[in-house]
């Protein structure tokens, strides 16, 4: 016990109740109304439906960052030093205003950085060689498909990720994102795995 006085002395704890809550579940009639859905067996449905597609998400999220790390595992792209310092430097810098009061930052917390630049630089540049590879391109559609998938994954409304986005400047990394799903959705197909994990992939 933190007050020293107290050690090995026998106590007695006197603990006033002002009120007491209790959580009644929602009858099924009431669940029925809030979703708007005419019957139990069609909620069950759409509930199956929803978990279905929710495992298939998180699934393709795991493929995803497979191949890129497959793809930046083999690949050998050189990536200009102006564009490195320029990300490092701005990474540095907000990891300055939100984490430190004095604005240093230790060694061992910029080689972190450095490595998270090296690996951004990288999956950006397989990105764009992909891109111009497979000769693809992006729309609204397929920005409005990644704002919904988001938003599906975090439980939000899809107009709330895109202001969000909007409001933070992350537009681009946004259309990233998108092209990213579009490359994976491409090249799915073609993707091999042993034991679960990323083996190959032909093009």
């Amino acid at each position: 016990y933190p007050i020293q006085e107290l050690h090995g002395k026998t106590a007695t704890l006197q603990v006033d109740v002002d009120s007491v809550e209790r959580i009644t579940p929602a009858s099924v009639e009431d669940v029925l109304e809030q979703y708007g859905t005419p019957n139990e067996t069609i909620l069950r449905s759409q509930i199956q439906l929803s978990l279905k597609r929710n495992f298939e998400r998180e699934n393709d999220v795991v493929m995803l960052n497979q191949m890129y790390t497959h793809l930046g595992n083999t690949l050998e792209l050189p990536i200009p030093q102006r564009i490195i310092d320029r990300l490092f430097e701005d990474l540095c810098n907000r990891s300055q205003e939100s984490e430190s009061e004095d604005g240093n930052l230790s060694e061992e917390k910029k080689k972190l950085i450095l490595e998270r630049v090296k690996f951004i630089t990288k999956r950006r540049a397989i990105t764009v060689r992909m891109q111009e590879f497979l000769d693809l391109r992006i729309n609204e559609k397929d920005i409005e498909d990644q704002i919904r998938n988001i938003a599906e994954r975090r439980r939000m409304r899809p107009e709330d990720i895109r202001a969000e986005f909007v409001t933070e400047d992350k537009l681009n990394q946004l259309g990233n994102m998108s092209m990213e799903q579009k490359i994976f959705n491409k090249l799915k197909v073609k993707m091999e795995f042993n034991e679960n994990q990323f083996s190959d992939i032909s093009i």
